[in-house]
This record gives structure tokens, C-alpha cells and sequence, in this order.
């Protein structure tokens, strides 16, 4: 009964080892951290030809989907712009540190200039995706020209949008 219990114990101590061995292993090799990821770029742009108004609302809408890949965002805002017939190109994501990103809006101007007490904009609808799945914490500056036109923050208790 002792040569069976010693090698029982012997037996254990081997696979014990060999099982922290290989944890050790694994773990080292990044294995259990690649998990797929999207990259963070714009999916889509689309823009509307610019339009005088008297009072723009430049309140952004945004929408939010998780998925086990990453955070996709779909941003709906009025840009203002130079005059009316300035419009929006494209719109480019870039990342500017950990898990923060700048999204810009690239601008066309002309010498056109809207009547007094009104003001040009641009209907925008922007789908990008960053790689920051569910709770975790990012954040988007959304800008045009040198301005910063809102900032999106993502925290555990959801995405908050801040106006400049």
C-alpha cells in the first residue's frame, strides 16, 4: 500500500507540473489574448450637398452596436460649414493613443456665402468600427477643421456624447 500511495502522489506531482508547465507555456505564446478584433476604420460616409438655415442643429445622433469583435457606431450630425456650396468629402479615423481615436471630417470649401443670419451645414452619417468590444472604455473626438465638434466616451455604463 506505500509503493501505491507513493506513486499516486509521484503521478499527481508529474501532471501537476506538466499541466503549470504548459499553462506557463500557453500563456507566454499570447494564445489565450488572440481573440479576432476589428481594426478601427470607417466603414461608411455619406454627406448631403450643404443648405442655409436660420438655426442649425448640430446635435449629433448615435448609435451603438457590441459585438464579441468590437464596438460598431453609426454617428448622424450637421457639420457647419464655410458657405453653401463647401461640402464634405470623406471622413477618416485615426488612432491618437490607448483605445482614443479622432475622427475628422475632411472639408471642401468655395467663395459662396449664405444669407445674413444664416449659416451653411452639411448632413453627415458616418459607420465606423473600433476594436473595444461592450464595456470597455474608449473614446472618440469627433472634429472639422481645427474644431472639435463633440466627443464620444464609452464607459461600462454605457456611451456618453459631450458637445463642445
Amino acid at each position: 500500500m506505500d509503493r501505491r500511495f507513493a506513486a499516486t502522489v509521484a503521478a499527481s506531482v508529474l501532471l501537476l507540473g506538466a499541466g503549470v508547465g504548459a499553462g506557463v507555456f500557453l500563456g507566454g505564446t499570447g494564445l489565450f489574448d488572440q481573440q479576432p478584433r476589428v481594426d478601427a476604420t470607417v466603414t461608411s460616409f455619406n454627406s448631403t450637398s450643404a443648405t442655409c438655415v436660420a438655426s442649425p442643429d448640430t446635435t449629433p445622433d448615435v448609435d451603438i452596436g457590441n459585438t464579441t469583435r468590437g464596438s460598431f457606431l453609426v454617428v448622424r450630425t450637421n457639420v457647419t460649414v464655410a458657405g453653401p456650396d463647401s461640402h464634405i468629402r470623406n471622413a477618416t479615423l485615426t488612432e491618437t493613443g490607448l483605445a482614443n481615436y479622432t475622427l475628422t471630417y475632411e472639408a471642401a470649401t468655395g467663395d459662396a456665402t449664405c444669407p445674413d443670419g444664416e449659416q451653411a451645414v452639411v448632413a453627415t452619417q458616418t459607420a465606423f468600427q473600433v476594436p473595444h468590444r461592450g464595456g470597455e472604455p474608449f473614446g472618440v473626438t469627433v472634429r472639422h477643421r481645427d474644431r472639435t465638434l463633440f466627443e464620444l466616451r464609452n464607459t461600462p455604463n454605457g456611451l456618453n456624447v459631450v458637445e463642445s
